[in-house]
């Protein structure tokens, strides 16, 4: 009678095959999940500027945006209210995340 346990046992080369891909996968959950709690903030930060405290209503509005949408929204009401200026550091991270990591998510979200 053959032991079924020695097929399943895995060689170092498939741990660390796996290791690596357990990491790999692992790390970009914990990714999109820091996005999407970024993006929720940026619907607070939002609702906020135009003064609207019902966010389930708020909700319906903002529904159909997507993060970049969002920021521009933002750098919209911030200029308009002289609330931002060109290189301050609100406008420094609202770019990062506009160009890059906004672009990364879309990336991996896309691409998988």
């Amino acid at each position: 009678m053959e032991d079924d346990d020695q097929d399943e046992v895995m060689t170092p080369e498939e741990v660390e095959e796996w290791e690596r891909e357990y990491h790999l996968y692992g790390s970009l959950g914990f990714f999109i999940a820091a996005f999407s709690k970024v993006e929720l903030s940026l619907t607070v930060i939002l609702a906020n500027l135009c003064k609207h405290h019902d966010f389930e209503t708020f909700h319906v509005i903002t529904r159909g945006l997507d993060a970049r949408s969002k920021v521009g929204r933002i750098r919209e009401l911030c200029e308009a209210g002289q609330l931002i200026t060109a290189d301050s550091a609100l406008d420094v991270r609202l770019n990062l995340f506009q160009r890059k990591i906004n672009d990364f998510r879309n990336k991996i979200a896309h691409s998988y």
